[in-house]
């Protein structure tokens, strides 16, 4: 039998064949991460931009800014609203049908994550407390899909954010509370305090397979992701088989393995968008 006739009759018998000698069907052994890029300032037209690919996932994320009223239980803070999009372009399997409960849930993840105080402060968007605020639209959009979507996602929207530059909000004196801006002087307005960092894991048997292709996420037997905050771990299950603790404990592990790289290409994508901006 063929390789691609054996891999789509029996798929799980095919990614055990694999794993039995300690690789994956991509050449990768089960801890190994597909290479990652990140850049920042890709959208001109944005406030804040970022690409990130994960091997062949690939999201783009870009932020409007607009100075907007407060709400009235929470007049001394800003407010990051999260849109994810999964259009049919990006995967064959969303052509049929948009994957509304996916773009719900890991918007509303995202959302979450982000306006942890340990990772950023809202009253940093503050214009005029109680009267004018920024309010931040992240919209993430995957361009193709090949697994580890969340992933890419957030480190995505960390990016965007520290590309954030805002125009400079001026107060009227007259007591009208009316702000204008000045477009020509921009500035940096949100501090990332600790950037949140992503890992997602699928279980398949005795095995934990960690950055997953989409093929791979069709197979395995449950999914999850563990975002590690500085010294906190958070657990988002994605459905499927339960985990054992002691997996957990080993994926959080990784998790930190993971950070150190990371954190290198985000301050790499920051820098190089720094050097583009000074040379033009």
């Amino acid at each position: 039998m063929e390789a691609d006739t054996f891999k789509k009759l029996q798929p799980q018998t095919y990614l055990r064949s694999f794993l039995e000698k300690n690789v994956r069907p991509d050449g990768r052994g089960v801890s190994k991460i597909r290479t990652t890029t990140i850049s920042s300032g890709v959208i001109t037209t944005a406030d804040g931009s970022s690409l990130v690919k994960i091997g062949h996932s690939s999201v783009v994320a870009g932020i409007k800014a607009v100075v907007e009223k407060p709400t009235d239980d929470s007049p001394d803070k800003g407010k990051i609203v999260v849109a994810v999009d999964f259009p049919a372009l990006c995967a064959a399997k969303f052509k049929q049908a948009r994957p509304q409960d996916l773009s719900h849930a890991v918007s509303q993840l995202l959302e979450r994550t982000l306006i942890q105080p340990e990772v950023c402060s809202l009253s940093d968007l503050v214009v005029e407390p109680g009267f004018s605020v920024w309010a931040l639209y992240l919209d993430v959009v995957c361009l193709d899909y090949d697994g580890s979507v969340f992933d890419a996602a957030l480190i995505a929207s960390i990016a965007a954010l520290e590309n954030l530059r805002l125009s400079t909000p001026l107060v009227a004196e007259d007591g009208s509370h009316d702000v204008s801006l000045n477009r020509e002087q921009k500035v940096k307005a949100l501090n990332i305090h600790t950037r949140p960092i992503p890992l997602t894991f699928g279980s398949f048997e005795s095995y934990v397979l960690a950055d997953l292709t989409n093929e791979e996420e069709e197979i395995v037997d449950g999914q999850f992701t563990v975002v590690r905050i500085k010294d906190k771990c958070a657990l988002q299950k994605w459905g499927g088989a339960a985990v054992a603790d002691d997996t957990i404990r080993e994926c959080f592990t990784r998790t930190d393995s993971r950070a150190n790289e990371l954190q290198l290409l985000l301050d790499q994508a920051a820098a190089q968008f720094q050097q583009r901006n000074q040379s033009n």
